[in-house]
C-alpha cells in the first residue's frame, strides 16, 4: 500500500518519538535511574540460566527478563551504553506490532492506525530510554501481548477460509505469545480478558465458534500454568512485600493498589502534574483516597456496561483502560514518575482506542478533529514535561531529595539518603538522615528493618562493633519471633562482625550456616558460602570447606575464584595425593635432619 501524503505528519511524529529516545540515550552518558541501580545489582549476581527462574530484586517472578539480564551480563558486562541501546532497539521492534494491533480496530483507517501507534508509543518510549533496565519486562511483554492479539485475529481469518491447520497454527503462536508475555510481566494476565471483552462487545458472533471456545479455554490454562510456576519458583506475595506502606490490613493494602494504578492513569491523562517523587501513604489513614480510586474503577465498569450496546468500540476502549488498572495487586510506595511508568503500557492502549473511537463517533464532521487536536496537545505536554523532569529522576539521591520537598517525613527516602551518605563516607549527614527516619517511621517493627539495618552499618563504620552486632542481633531476633524469614544479608553482615572484629568465629559460623539454609539469594548467599568455607578452612576442617566449594562450583562453573579455592582446599585435604606426598616429604626431611 502506497502511503498517502496526508499520513506523513503522523509518520513524522512516530519518528520524532524514536529520535527523542535516541537523544536521551546519547545524553545519559551511562547514568542509571533509581530502579536501574537495584536491577543492575541483581544482574551482576546471575551466574547460571537456572538462576533466571527466581524472583527479581522486587520479589517478582519474571524469568524472561532475568534471562535477558543473564545474557547481557555475559555479553556486555558492565557496558551500560550497550544495554541501553539494546533496550531502544528492542522497543523499536514493538512499534510495527503496535501498528498491526491497532489495525485490528481500525482496518480501513490507516491514518488512525498511524496516530494510535504514535501516541501509544510515547509512554513506553520514554520508559525504555529513561528507565531502560526497569522497562525491559514491559518491552518484552509487549511482543508477547501484541502477538497474542494478532495471532487470535489470524485464527479468525483461517476459520473463514476453513483452514484447520492455519487456525490451530496461529492459535499456537498466539498462546505462545501469551505465555511469553506473562513470564516477562505479570500484568499480561489481563490479555485473555481483554480478548473476551472485545469479542463480547464488538464481535459477539465469535463467542459461539468451537475453535474460539477452545482458544479461550487454553488461554485460561496458560494463565493457570503461569501461576503454578510462579508459586513453585517463589513468586512474591506483593502484599507481604509492601513493607514501606505502614498497614497491617491486607484488605486495605489490596484495595490501595487501585489508588496506585489510578495515580499512574492520572499521569497519563493529565501530563502537567509534578514528577519524580515517591509518595508514601497509609491506606488505613487515607481510606477516602482508596475508596475514591475504587469508585472510579467501578464507575468505568458501569459506563462500559451502559455504552456496550450503543457504542461497542468505545466501550471496548474504556474497558481496556479500566481493566488495565487492576492487573495485579502491586502496593509498592506510590510513584508519580516522569514517564507515567511502565505499568501504563495497557491503560495507554485503552486510552488511545477511546480517543480515536470518540473522534469517529462524533456526529458533526467539524467536531471530529477536536479529540485528535487535544491528543496532539497532550502528547506535546507529555514529551515536554518528561524532558524537563528527567534530571530529577537520575539517581536514588535525586529522587529522594525531590520527594522530601513534598514529604519531609518520608522515611523510605530518608533511608535512601542515609545509605548514600554512608557509602560516600559522610557520617554526619548519614546520622542526621537516620535519626530523622527512625523518628518518623511507624512504630510497627517490620517497617523499620531497613532503617535499623542501616543504623547498625553506621555503628560498624564508626568503630562501635559490639553495638552494631547487638543492633543486628535484635533485628534477627525479631524476625525469628515474628516467624519471618531472616534475610541472608543480615546474617552475612552479622557473621562478618563476629568473624573480623569480635573474634567470635563459632557465632559467625552459626550465622552463616543458618543463612545457607534459607532460599538461595544470588546476591548474598554466594559470599556467605565463601566466608563459611573460609572459616572451616581456618578451623582445619578442609573436608567441610571442600563440600561448600564443590556446591559453589556447580552453581557457578565459570567462576575462576571458586575453582581456585576448591583446588587449594583439595590439595590441603588429608586424603589428597599431594597432601600425602607433602607429608611424606616433610617426614623424610625430619628424619634426615635427625
Amino acid at each position: 500500500m502506497k502511503l498517502n501524503a496526508k499520513y506523513y505528519p503522523v509518520l513524522a511524529l512516530s519518528l520524532f518519538i524514536i529520535l527523542l529516545g535516541l537523544i536521551y540515550a546519547a545524553e545519559s552518558n551511562g547514568q542509571v535511574m533509581f530502579d536501574d541501580e537495584l536491577e543492575i545489582s541483581m544482574v551482576s549476581s546471575f551466574h547460571s540460566v537456572q538462576e533466571a527462574f527466581t524472583v527479581d530484586c522486587f520479589g517478582l517472578f519474571r524469568p524472561v527478563k532475568n534471562l535477558v539480564f543473564y545474557f547481557w551480563q555475559n555479553t556486555w558486562p558492565g557496558n551500560l551504553q550497550a544495554w541501553r541501546l539494546s533496550a531502544i532497539l528492542a522497543f523499536l521492534g514493538v512499534i510495527p506490532l503496535a501498528y498491526q494491533f491497532f489495525a485490528i480496530f481500525f482496518q480501513d483507517k490507516p491514518w488512525h492506525r498511524f496516530f494510535a501507534a504514535a501516541i501509544w508509543a510515547s509512554a513506553p518510549a520514554m520508559t525504555s530510554v529513561v528507565s531502560w533496565i526497569s522497562s525491559t519486562n514491559i518491552i518484552l511483554s509487549g511482543y508477547g501481548f501484541f502477538l497474542y492479539f494478532i495471532g487470535y485475529e489470524k485464527t479468525q481469518k483461517m476459520q473463514v477460509r476453513q483452514s484447520l491447520g492455519g487456525t490451530y497454527g496461529w492459535m499456537t503462536i498466539a498462546l505462545f505469545g501469551l505465555g511469553f508475555a506473562c513470564l516477562a510481566y505479570e500484568a499480561a494476565l489481563m490479555g485473555p480478558f481483554l480478548v473476551l471483552l472485545r469479542d463480547f462487545w464488538c464481535k459477539p458472533q465469535r463467542l459461539g465458534r468451537g475453535a474460539n471456545r477452545v482458544f479461550y479455554a487454553i488461554s485460561i490454562g496458560v494463565l493457570a500454568c503461569y501461576l503454578v510456576l510462579r508459586h513453585q519458583h517463589g513468586g512474591a506475595n506483593t502484599i507481604d512485600y509492601a513493607l514501606a506502606i505502614p498497614s497491617d490490613s491486607k484488605l486495605w493494602l489490596s484495595l490501595s493498589s487501585g489508588w496506585f494504578y489510578l495515580v499512574h492513569a492520572w499521569r497519563w491523562i493529565w501530563p502537567f502534574g509534578q514528577q519524580g517523587i515517591s509518595i508514601i501513604f497509609n491506606p488505613e489513614e487515607h481510606k477516602d483516597m482508596v475508596l475514591f480510586s475504587l469508585s472510579v474503577v467501578v464507575s468505568i465498569g458501569l459506563l462500559v456496561l451502559w455504552l456496550g450496546n450503543k457504542r461497542p468500540k468505545l466501550a471496548t476502549g474504556l474497558g481496556f483502560f479500566g481493566l488495565a488498572l487492576l492487573p495485579m495487586a502491586n502496593v509498592l510506595p506510590l510513584r508519580n514518575g516522569p514517564i507515567c511508568d511502565y505499568y501504563l503500557f495497557f491503560p495507554s492502549l485503552g486510552l488511545v482506542l477511546t480517543i480515536l473511537e470518540f473522534s469517529k463517533n462524533l456526529k458533526s464532521p467539524k467536531l471530529r478533529p477536536i479529540p485528535l487536536i487535544i491528543a496532539c496537545i497532550w502528547l506535546g505536554a507529555f514529551v515536554l514535561t518528561t524532558r524537563n523532569w528527567v534530571p530529577h529522576w537520575k539517581t536514588r539521591e535525586a529522587l529522594a531529595q525531590r520527594t522530601l520537598e513534598w514529604q519531609p517525613d518520608n522515611y523510605v527516602m530518608l533511608a535512601f539518603l542515609a545509605e548514600g551518605s554512608l557509602l560516600s563516607g559522610d557520617m554526619t549527614a548519614s546520622r542526621t538522615y537516620l535519626d530523622h527516619a527512625l523518628a518518623t517511621a511507624p512504630e510497627v517493627r517490620k517497617y523499620r528493618y531497613n532503617i535499623e539495618y542501616l543504623d547498625s552499618l553506621w555503628l560498624g563504620k564508626s568503630g562501635k562493633y559490639e553495638e552494631s552486632a547487638k543492633a543486628l542481633e535484635s533485628i534477627v531476633a525479631h524476625h525469628q519471633e515474628s516467624q519471618i524469614l531472616v534475610p541472608v544479608l543480615y546474617q552475612l553482615q552479622l557473621a562478618y562482625l563476629y568473624d573480623v572484629y569480635l573474634n567470635q568465629t563459632s557465632r559467625a559460623e552459626a550465622c552463616l550456616t543458618k543463612a545457607l539454609k534459607a532460599p538461595w539469594d544470588g546476591a548474598f548467599s554466594k559470599p556467605a558460602a565463601l566466608r563459611l568455607a573460609d572459616i572451616h578452612s581456618r578451623n582445619k576442617k578442609p573436608e567441610v570447606a571442600k563440600e561448600i566449594y564443590q556446591m559453589l562450583a556447580q552453581l557457578y562453573p565459570a567462576d575462576a575464584e571458586i575453582q581456585q579455592k576448591l583446588n587449594a582446599v583439595e590439595d590441603a585435604s588429608p586424603n589428597s595425593p599431594l597432601h600425602s606426598s607433602n607429608q611424606a616429604l616433610a617426614s623424610n626431611e625430619s628424619e634426615e635432619s635427625d
